[in-house]
């Protein structure tokens, strides 16, 4: 038998357990006496601001209503925003159309195909950029200030129920947000 295999068979036998979680423990008892001997451990002072927030905005009920709040007035933000920026923005189409009317003979094709496809372009322009543009502003706003990721969070086990994942929260509330234009606008 050699020197090796005796050693180890002697440190089993005195600590009752294999030698290689022997030399393990003994090295991490010294890990540990060089950490405490170098390291001063402090207590952890007031939470960070951050934390204080979480509190309430990823709580059991608080958090739901605190996240119906925020969608609330995203949307009517975004809804109110679009609201004034179409107007004048459908008032420069409507004016352009006059223009062309005065212009071109009603009564000719090139009126109706060049107003048919000015028609199109305006409506696209003059009524989805404006609610666009601010949805698109006050997303990009919630995901830097880390909005989305809690309301994600907070909505996950509620949308896996019914298949989706919590990061499917906004399309699912923009799809009924629609629903309830006209009462805002």
């Amino acid at each position: 038998m050699s020197d090796l295999q005796r050693l180890r068979s002697m440190l089993s036998e005195c600590h009752g357990r294999p030698s290689d979680m022997v030399v393990s423990s003994e090295r991490h008892s010294l890990a540990m006496n060089l950490f405490e001997h170098v390291a001063k451990v402090k207590p952890r002072g007031t939470k960070p601001f951050r934390e204080q927030i979480d509190k309430y905005l990823m709580h059991h009920y608080l958090g739901y209503a605190f996240l119906a709040g925020v969608l609330f007035f995203f949307f009517w933000i975004v809804f109110s925003l679009g609201k004034h920026i179409e107007e004048p923005i459908l008032a420069l189409f409507e004016h352009f159309a006059a223009y062309l009317g005065v212009h071109l003979s009603k009564e000719s094709l090139l009126f109706t195909v060049v107003n048919g496809l000015f028609q199109g372009f305006s409506g696209g322009i003059g009524i989805v950029l404006p609610y666009l543009i601010p949805f698109l502003l006050g997303l990009s706003l919630l995901e830097d200030i880390g909005y989305l990721p809690r309301a994600a969070f907070l909505m996950d086990s509620i949308m896996h129920s019914i298949g989706l994942h919590g990061k499917s929260i906004i399309p699912f509330v923009l799809s009924y947000g629609a629903m309830f234009l006209p009462s805002w606008a």
